[in-house]
């Protein structure tokens, strides 16, 4: 067997292997989404979360990231507000 007899041999049973794989289902592409989000929210509620972490140790209570996470949620929410474009729509 040549060598090039021997390539075209593994490159069918690679491209074979390669049309086996699954297709992502519906549930597949959900959790995805929500892994990706989670991951999302955390980063978007950081800068608020680790702020108050540091003030609220500077008062003396010592509260870790996630117990000052929520509070840092409802922060990063009404900075959000506040600070969003407003449009007034008249009749």
């Amino acid at each position: 067997m040549s060598t090039e007899a021997t390539y075209r041999s593994h490159y069918i049973q690679h491209r074979n292997r390669q049309q086996t794989v699954a297709p992502l289902t519906n549930g597949d592409i959900m959790i995805k989404g929500i892994l990706a989000l989670l991951i999302v929210f955390l980063l978007a509620t950081f800068p608020a979360t680790w702020l108050l972490m540091l003030f609220l140790g500077n008062v003396g209570l010592a509260v870790g990231y996630w117990g000052v996470l929520p509070i840092g949620i409802l922060v990063s929410v009404l900075l959000g507000g506040a600070t969003s474009p407003t449009f007034v729509v008249r009749n």
